[in-house]
This record gives structure tokens, C-alpha cells and sequence, in this order.
């Protein structure tokens, strides 16, 4: 009998997973194929993460008891500023973009450097990244936002491809 109630499940769920991983597809190629015009929507999404990690880095400082909270200070300040001022230039949403990582980066290398907990190291290399990423941003804005959006657009595509193959795959079953 639970073998049947599966099966009905699995039957039941394709046409939605289906729908969803051609929709996926479809919004994955109008990002693609309109870069600039996505742009203000990407920097929405930039913001949200931005905010989502610093908060959860806040929650993680909160818990610990440490100042790592700062790095995640100025990851909360560079989202909210993405997400109440998405007209601004492209250019400038990049340089905010750059700068938050410039300074998230630095504030969390510096962090690392200060502390002598375990795992500081990986602390450190993630700084250093963050911080070097801040910088291309900001040197070249233009490029990188349009990378940025055109590996949104592709990831969008590949999981929409990743979700069409699991209905059918589910139909089959």
C-alpha cells in the first residue's frame, strides 16, 4: 500500500516540477538575453543576499560572543543600501557592491588576524577573497556586472534543465 501512495505522489508532482523547470528556463534566457535591463533586478538580489548573510553573520557574532559581528555590520549596511536605492547607475551599484566587499573583507581579514581561535585561517583566506573580489568590482563595473548577471541567468537556465530532467525522469518512475 505505501509503494502505491509513492507512486501516486511521484505522479502527481511531475507536470508541477515540469512547469517550474520550463518557467526557470524561460526567465533564465530573458535574463541572459536582456543583461542591462536585468541588471536593477539583479542588484535587488545582490541586496537580499547581502542582508540575509550579513544577519545571519550577526546571529553567528550574537551566539559566539565575538566582534565578527562587524564584518557582518557592513554586509546588513551595503543590502539595505541595494535594496531602498535600486535606481541607482549601474556603475554605482557596482562601486557599492565593490565597497562592501572591500570592507566586509577587510574588516573579517582583520578579524582573522586578530584572533587565535581555531579555524582562523579559513576566516582569513575567505577576507582576502572577499576583499579582492571588492576590488575587480570596483576597477572594472561595467564587466563585472554584466558577468554577474549573465551567471545569474545561466545558473537560472541550468536549474531549470536540472528540474525538466527530474519530471521526467519522476514521470517515468
Amino acid at each position: 500500500m505505501q509503494g502505491t501512495g509513492m507512486r501516486g505522489t511521484r505522479s502527481s508532482a511531475w507536470p508541477v516540477l515540469l512547469g517550474v523547470g520550463v518557467v526557470a528556463i524561460i526567465l533564465g534566457l530573458v535574463v541572459v538575453a536582456n543583461i542591462w535591463e536585468s541588471l536593477r533586478f539583479v542588484g535587488i538580489l545582490i541586496g537580499i543576499a547581502l542582508l540575509f548573510s550579513g544577519v545571519v553573520g550577526l546571529a553567528l557574532g550574537a551566539r559566539r560572543g565575538g566582534t565578527s559581528a562587524a564584518a557582518a555590520v557592513v554586509a546588513v549596511i551595503g543590502g539595505v543600501i541595494l535594496l531602498f536605492w535600486p535606481d541607482l547607475t549601474l556603475k554605482a551599484l557596482a562601486v557599492i557592491v565593490g565597497l562592501t566587499l572591500i570592507f566586509w573583507g577587510g574588516v573579517q581579514s582583520g578579524l582573522a588576524l586578530a584572533s587565535s581561535r581555531e579555524g582562523r585561517s579559513g576566516m582569513l583566506v575567505s577576507g582576502v577573497l572577499l576583499l579582492l573580489l571588492g576590488v575587480v568590482v570596483v576597477a572594472w563595473p561595467g564587466p563585472t556586472l554584466a558577468l554577474i548577471t549573465t551567471l545569474v541567468g545561466v545558473a537560472v537556465i541550468l536549474g531549470g534543465v536540472a528540474a525538466v530532467v527530474q519530471a521526467l525522469l519522476l514521470r517515468r518512475a
